[in-house]
């Protein structure tokens, strides 16, 4: 990855320029110290990803396993339709009539148990339901197509959806990239093959043995059936088979994300290869219709020691002491990326200096009712009338690698295909139809 050098395309930003907030509280005084402002010339426009190749892509679609619960406690399933249930001893029918199943593991026995029908399982390595026609199951009220895998692992039970790529995608797409607006068509097609590549990269490597990707953000986020598109549909059947591929027709492990803020997050020197054209560059070609495009969070000293305590940065007994006797926290930003982003950061709470990578910094600064910032691009601001409290002006969501979906939704806007799309965020691959 790099930083992309293009016409009417200028910005300098020193990744060395560091940040310090400090923080008195308790007993102490309340001051704050701030030796720390930059200045983000944020860009109109969104760069471009490249990532390291795998091996050759598959002829055929394959099936793709998906873990909806890596480590099993209890949950809710209903049938829609009918499962075959098949275990070592038996095989059952499961369908509608018996209604919902409370299904429960607790280190020993697995449990399905409904108000007419009750199994347990105790010496078991796997256990599969198989649909029959067009049957589906809810897990924790989410309909999901396809097969159930209930594995034994060590002392856990993994619980896998087993379907076709098509299906996955129709779980993914919509949950991915807004989806709602014909006009966003080739976004969405440009997100279908992005995501597809992503999936067949991912089943080449598979997180475990037991499955391929997670449902959520460590993977790509899949839940099932409960937002069902037509436009999502469309861009499926219209790029059935299609993906992205090295020169040697390998695939590459496509990473995009919601809203780069004008400035993406690039490493790779490869991606200087392919300068934009001029009209790229133009407004309305960005992600400024992002909700997230610009952002400002607010934080007190006490929400970070909380986080850092969550997170377990530091014991609940030093946090309790820490309110009691009063403390003084200071938020070091030691280091930024080309980017802007935060590269390091640390916190030093009563001289105990904790050290944070930029995903930490994220969770360490988001304030109460926030799992995370937004993005690790922002700068600090005190406040003039608050001594403890901070201001976190930024830009963008998420990690701002690989294609940026609001860049791709400006584009599609401005009536590039998705062709154009993909060739503009991944400029060294190639469309290629291999089912």
């Amino acid at each position: 990855m790099s930083d992309l050098d293009g016409k009417n395309l200028n910005y300098n930003i020193d990744s060395h320029l560091t940040g310090h907030i400090s923080f008195f509280t308790g007993k102490k005084f309340w001051k704050i110290i701030s030796g720390f402002f930059i200045g983000l010339i944020l860009l109109n426009g969104c760069a471009k990803k490249l990532v390291p190749p795998t091996e050759l892509v598959p002829s055929v679609a394959p099936l793709v396993r998906v873990a909806l619960e890596e480590n099993l406690n209890k949950g809710i399933m209903a049938i829609q339709g009918q499962y075959r249930l098949k275990s070592e001893e038996a095989d059952y029918i499961l369908d509608d009539s018996l209604g919902p199943f409370q299904v429960s593991y607790d280190g020993s026995v697995l449990t399905f148990q409904s108000e007419k029908r009750f199994l347990s399982y105790k010496s078991f390595e796997q256990l599969q339901m198989i649909p029959e026609d067009n049957s589906h199951f809810l897990w924790n009220d989410i309909p999901y197509p396809g097969k159930i895998s209930l594995i034994k692992n060590n002392n856990t039970v993994i619980l896998v959806n087993s379907l076709t790529l098509t299906e996955y995608l129709s779980g993914v797409v919509p949950h991915e990239i807004p989806t709602h607006n014909d006009e966003y068509y080739a976004a969405v097609a440009a997100q279908t093959i992005a995501a597809r590549t992503y999936a067949l990269y991912q089943i080449k490597h598979p997180t475990s043995k037991f499955f391929d990707l997670f449902d959520d953000t460590r993977d790509q986020v899949y839940k099932g059936k409960v937002r069902e598109s037509d436009l999502a549909k469309k861009a499926i059947e219209d790029t059935y088979g299609i993906v992205l591929t090295d020169s040697e027709g390998r695939l590459v492990e496509t990473q995009y994300h919601s809203t780069c803020g004008g400035i993406l997050n690039e490493s790779s020197s490869a991606a200087q290869t392919a300068e934009p054209t001029e009209d790229i560059w133009d407004n309305n070609f960005n992600c400024a219709t992002s909700p997230l495009y610009r952002w400002v969070n607010k934080i007190t000293a006490s929400e970070i020691l909380q986080n850092l305590e969550k997170n377990k940065k530091i014991s609940k007994a030093d946090y309790q002491n820490l309110i009691d006797e009063g403390f003084q926290l200071e938020v070091d930003i030691k280091s930024r990326q080309p980017s802007g982003r935060i590269d390091k950061m640390e916190i030093d709470v009563n001289q105990k200096k904790i050290g944070l990578n930029e995903w930490e910094s994220r969770y360490m600064l988001a304030s109460n009712g926030q799992n995370l910032l937004p993005s690790t691009l922002f700068f600090i601001k005190k406040s003039p009338s608050s001594p403890d409290l901070i201001y976190l002006i930024g830009a963008g969501y998420g990690h701002g690698k690989g294609m940026c979906q609001w860049g791709a939704i400006g584009q599609s806007l401005n009536g590039r295909s998705y062709q154009d799309i993909l060739k503009f965020y991944y400029p060294m691959l190639s469309l290629k139809k291999v089912f």
